[in-house]
C-alpha cells in the first residue's frame, strides 16, 4: 500500500495543476436561474484512482481539414491491434482547446486517446456546424488510431452545454457524457432551441452532473439533472461543497468514473482489471499467425489465430465483477428514485441494469477486437503470392476455421476472403 500512496499524491498533485478555471465570457450565454433545491455539500474529499504506473503522454499541437486546431494526448506507446476510445474535452465558453487539457489525465490509464478542438463561439449550441466539425475529426483519426465506433464526451461551463447537446443530437456516436456546470441545458425553457430533446435513444448512455454548490449555475444543474432522473436515465449527479465557477480534482475524479462506467460498465478499479485482459487479447492478436513452428522453441513462442480467436471469446464470457460499495455521502436532491451504492439512478431493467450495461460493453468490445483480428488475417491472405496454391488453400481453410466460436466474425471474414480472391 505504501507503495501506491506516493505516486496517487504526485498524480492528484499534477491534475489539479492542470486543472484550469473555465474562463467567463465577456457576454454570457442566457442564464436565467430557476428555483431549485440546494443539495447538501459532500463531506468527504473523495481519492483519484489511478494505475499504479501511470502511462506516459504524449501532447501533440494540430490542424483538421478544415485548418482548425486541435490538442491531441495520446499515452507514448500506443499498443498494437488494441483499440482505443476517443474522449473528447470540449473547452469552457471564450477559451481554446489548449485550456480543456486538464482532462488528458484521462490518458494517464492508456486506454484511450484524448482530443481537445478549438471550437467558434456558437459551439454551446451546436452553431456553425461543429457538431460536424467533431466528426469529421472522429472520422479522420479513425483511420490513423485503432479506434472504437463512439467517443466519451466532457466539458465544463460552456463546454458542458456542447457535450450534453452533441450527445443528444448524435447518440449513436457517443458512449458517454460528463457535463459540468452548465449555464444552460437543453431542458430549459428559455435556452437555444435546437433538435435536441431526451429520448430513448439515450436510454443506455451514462450521465455525469455536477456542478459547485457557489456556482450560480447550481439551480440550472439540480434541474437538467432532475429531467434525467425522472425520464429514468442513467445518470450520476454530485455537488461539490464551496466550489465556485471552476474546473479542479473533484471535477475529474467523477469524469473518471463516469468513463469506466461507459467504455467498461465496471467502475475505475474493476474496469482496469478488466482492460488487463483486453491488452492480453490484443497481444495475442498482434502476434498471432498460420506459418508452422519448425522449432520447439518457435511452437512455444508462437500463437495462432485459434489462441486469438479463444482470447476474445473469453471476453465475451467474463461475468460482470463484483463492485465495491462507495462510501461517500451522497448529496443530490430527493429523488423520486433513490441512487444505488455508487450514487447512480440507473434505467428500469427486467433483471439488473447494470449487469445488462456490461454485456453491451463486452459485446463492443468483443466485436471491436474481432474486426481487428479478421483485418490481419485478410491481411495476410492477401499477401499470399500464389491463393490458387494447395498450401495457400489450406492456410486461408485453417484460418477461417480458427474463428469457428465467433461465428459472426467468421462470416464476415468468409465473405471478405471471398470477394478478394475472386476480383
Amino acid at each position: 500500500m505504501g507503495k501506491l500512496i506516493s505516486p496517487l499524491i504526485v498524480l492528484c498533485i499534477v491534475a489539479i495543476a492542470l486543472a484550469t478555471p473555465p474562463a467567463s465570457p465577456k457576454t454570457a450565454p442566457p442564464h436565467t436561474p430557476a428555483p431549485a433545491t440546494a443539495p447538501k455539500p459532500l463531506a468527504t474529499q473523495p481519492v483519484l484512482l489511478l494505475p499504479r504506473n501511470a502511462v506516459k503522454i504524449v501532447t501533440e499541437k494540430r490542424k483538421d481539414a478544415q485548418g482548425r486546431e486541435y490538442w491531441l494526448h495520446r499515452p507514448a506507446t500506443l499498443e498494437q491491434c488494441r483499440p482505443y476510445f476517443l474522449v473528447v474535452a470540449a473547452h469552457a465558453y471564450g477559451d481554446s482547446g489548449k485550456e480543456a487539457d486538464a482532462f488528458k489525465i484521462l490518458a494517464h490509464y492508456g486506454n484511450c486517446i484524448v482530443v481537445c478542438p478549438t471550437f467558434v463561439p456558437a459551439y454551446i449550441s451546436l452553431g456553425k456546424g461543429t457538431d460536424k466539425q467533431l466528426l469529421d475529426l472522429f472520422a479522420a483519426l479513425k483511420k490513423e488510431f485503432v479506434l472504437h465506433d463512439k467517443l466519451f464526451l466532457t466539458g465544463a461551463s460552456g463546454g458542458s452545454q456542447y457535450a450534453h447537446r452533441f450527445t443528444l443530437r448524435h447518440p449513436a456516436a457517443v458512449l458517454g457524457c460528463a457535463a459540468h456546470a452548465g449555464g444552460a441545458w437543453c431542458t430549459d425553457r428559455h435556452t437555444w432551441r435546437g433538435d435536441e430533446a431526451l429520448s430513448d435513444k439515450i436510454r443506455t448512455i451514462p450521465f455525469v452532473v455536477s456542478c459547485g454548490t457557489a456556482d450560480r449555475r447550481l439551480q440550472n444543474t439540480v434541474r437538467f439533472a432532475g429531467e434525467l432522473v425522472k425520464g429514468k436515465y442513467c445518470v450520476k449527479e454530485i455537488y461539490w461543497a464551496g466550489l465556485g465557477h471552476a474546473l479542479d480534482v473533484r471535477t475529474l475524479i467523477v469524469t473518471v468514473e463516469g468513463y469506466f462506467l461507459s467504455a467498461y460498465g465496471l467502475d475505475p478499479i474493476d474496469g482496469a482489471r478488466f482492460d488487463k485482459r483486453v491488452s492480453a487479447a490484443a497481444q495475442t492478436i498482434r502476434t498471432a499467425t498460420t506459418q508452422k513452428a519448425r522449432t520447439a522453441a518457435e511452437r512455444r513462442s508462437t500463437t495462432t489465430y485459434l489462441a486469438a480467436v479463444s482470447a476474445i471469446y473469453a471476453l465475451s464470457k467474463t461475468k460482470r465483477f463484483l463492485q465495491d460499495k462507495e462510501t461517500l455521502p451522497l448529496n443530490a436532491p430527493k429523488r423520486a428514485t433513490a441512487p444505488n451504492e455508487a450514487g447512480w439512478h440507473l434505467p428500469p431493467s427486467k433483471t439488473n441494469w447494470l449487469d445488462e450495461h456490461f454485456d453491451r460493453c463486452k459485446a463492443r468490445w468483443t466485436a471491436r477486437l474481432s474486426q481487428v483480428l479478421s483485418a490481419r488475417a485478410l491481411a495476410e491472405v492477401n499477401a499470399l503470392t500464389d491463393i490458387t496454391s494447395a498450401d495457400s488453400q489450406r492456410k486461408i481453410k485453417s484460418i477461417i476455421h480458427a474463428f469457428a466460436k465467433l461465428p459472426k466474425a467468421q462470416k464476415a471474414l468468409e465473405d471478405a476472403i471471398t470477394k478478394t480472391t475472386t476480383q
